[in-house]
């Protein structure tokens, strides 16, 4: 359906926060906040961790839900990749703080499956979420 950034989040008074031109290899000795074991979430942070250059990440909390992510990271107990319509709210509120990592953005692809021929309302759903893309 679309990319949707992936932005790295910290609570306001972590010492990052208040950093510009983070290098990414800073970002393997701070404690992260991700998804369950295994789960896509954590996959999808590990991997944009390692297109940043970071090879392996310090991970002292495992959630399953990412709003348990954002409220952790915002309590101070680590950073996070979290993508960018979740906590967009809360970085313009002050609540969370975006850093400023010197790599390339990274994405998350968002996708929906599912199973033809599609009913008129959800065909029309479909298109409505495309032409926002």
């Amino acid at each position: 359906l679309r990319r949707e950034p992936l932005w790295l989040v910290a609570a306001p008074g972590h010492p990052l926060a208040r950093r510009t031109a983070i290098a990414p290899a800073e970002l393997a000795q701070c404690p992260f906040v991700t998804g369950l074991r295994h789960s896509r979430y954590q996959q999808m942070a590990e991997a944009a961790l390692k297109r940043m250059g970071v090879p392996a990440c310090r991970v002292v909390m495992e959630l399953e839900e990412s709003a348990a992510v954002k409220e952790m990271v915002g309590q101070g107990a680590g950073i996070a990749f979290l993508p960018r319509c979740t906590v967009e709210k809360e970085i313009k509120a002050g609540t969370l703080a975006l850093l400023d990592v010197r790599a390339p953005a990274q994405e998350l692809e968002l996708r929906c499956a599912y199973r033809a021929p599609l009913r008129p309302p959800l065909r029309d759903f479909l298109d409505h979420l495309r032409s926002r893309a």
